[in-house]
């Protein structure tokens, strides 16, 4: 019996399940605008984040750039959020690797 999954994906399962390596978490404060980031190894990166266009005051997208304070790690975020901080979009660090990441 096929998996009803694979007739709407042919050979590749569908990509529902972000979990792994390369998702991240995160938590937002939209009052004071902080940032951060859990990384995989347990690192912690913190910034501030910014409104980009079209944003209100309660939700939106905005964007930060997030350091670490124990290594020259730098993380570049642009996410969609809520006015209760919770939100999802894509992260880029300077060491390369792509990131799904949450709040």
């Amino acid at each position: 019996m096929l998996d009803s999954s694979y007739l709407v994906y042919g050979d590749r399962p569908p990509l529902s399940n972000f979990r792994g390596p390369l998702q991240i978490f995160g938590m937002a404060n939209t009052v004071t605008r902080d940032v951060t980031v859990t990384m995989p190894n347990g690192e912690i990166l913190a910034g501030k984040f910014t409104e980009q266009e079209n944003s209100t005051s309660r939700s939106g997208k905005a964007y930060a750039l997030l350091k670490s304070a124990t290594s020259n790690l730098l993380l570049e975020i642009t996410v969609s959020y809520n006015e209760y901080g919770n939100g999802f979009g894509e992260a880029r660090a300077n060491n390369g690797k792509n990131y799904k990441i949450e709040f």
